[in-house]
């Protein structure tokens, strides 16, 4: 059998000229595992299930490594189902203190790594909030290239004359730009983020994968879960639904989560509605007094998944 990996970086395809070129030199018949990292990417969206058909019959493809229980394929999985990593990844911080809320603000995003969505939702918080949010970014450094093979283009996010770096310039991150991976043990600067979840009511997510038929909660997700904080998703169609279907409990009954139907621009748009009218609320400590048995719920829920799907 002949293994070729898939590698991705969110909604972008790190290595498809790399994969072609093994797909052309395979022989008819002969049996392919396609190995997806652990990650949850849409294989339609990216365009992998495309070349896949391309080269080779389905029979001839058993695919592994692939988080992504929703989207249907011809092919045969090496694993039935597999519950994102992240989950059990946690355990580490099941345990950390967390101080008692100030309510300082109501809003957080902690997004790390750049993306153009993700830029855009900066600017937008920044623009409408204020002062009224907390940020982690990293430094723009590594924008996805306008010749690679990425979903989100800058022209379906900011006009031409957009100049980020100039734009994100004022947003104080809370870590000194310096966020890294939540589970790199290189990295342990996650410790001082959750010290500031205190400060917060509601935490804004942007999530690794956000196209196409694809659920794949990130420790962007699944440290407020742990840490007792209601969210708000940008994410990929459907995500609180399939996040319900996980047996956690959304917020549908103190905002409107009718953005879960939407993707991309039209799902952060009316996210951003939302967030606008939570901002206004003046009767916010009403409300989270009453969620506050979700979140617990939520954070008891994290910890089973985490507890079961371990590897041995």
């Amino acid at each position: 059998m002949i293994e070729i990996m898939v590698k991705t970086c969110g909604d972008h395809w790190v290595n498809p000229d790399d994969v072609e070129q093994r797909l052309r030199s395979i022989p008819p018949d002969m049996p392919v595992m396609i190995d997806m990292s652990t990650e949850g990417a849409s294989m339609v969206a990216l365009g992998v299930r495309r070349m896949l058909d391309q080269y080779l019959d389905a029979d001839q493809i058993t695919v592994r490594a692939w988080a992504n229980p929703v989207e249907h394929t011809p092919y045969k999985r090496a694993e039935p189902h597999l519950y994102s990593h992240f989950f059990w990844m946690a355990q580490r911080y099941w345990d950390h203190d967390q101080p008692a809320p100030t309510h300082q603000q109501r809003f957080a995003c902690l997004i790390g790594r750049l993306t153009w969505p993700r830029i855009r939702m900066l600017w937008d918080l920044r623009h409408h909030l204020a002062d009224r949010c907390l940020f982690s970014l990293m430094d723009a450094e590594n924008l996805p290239r306008a010749d690679a093979y990425n979903l989100d283009r800058r022209e379906h996010w900011v006009e031409d004359d957009f100049d980020y770096r100039l734009a994100l310039g004022d947003i104080r991150s809370l870590d000194g730009r310096q966020v890294r991976d939540q589970y790199n043990p290189k990295y342990n600067t996650n410790f001082s983020i959750l010290d500031h979840y205190a400060g917060f009511d509601i935490e804004i997510v942007a999530e690794t994968y956000c196209h196409g038929p694809c659920y794949f909660p990130t420790e962007k997700t699944v440290r407020p879960l742990l840490y007792r904080r209601p969210i708000m998703v940008y994410g990929p169609r459907h995500f609180l639904r399939r996040l319900r279907a996980q047996g956690f409990q959304t917020w549908n009954q103190w905002w409107d989560e009718s953005y879960d139907d939407l993707e991309g621009p039209g799902r952060w748009c009316a996210m951003l509605q939302q967030i606008k009218a939570l901002d206004r609320c003046d009767h916010f400590d009403v409300i989270f007094q009453d969620y506050q048995a979700v979140v617990e719920h939520n954070r008891a829920r994290a910890r089973e998944i985490g507890s079961r799907h371990q590897p041995q």
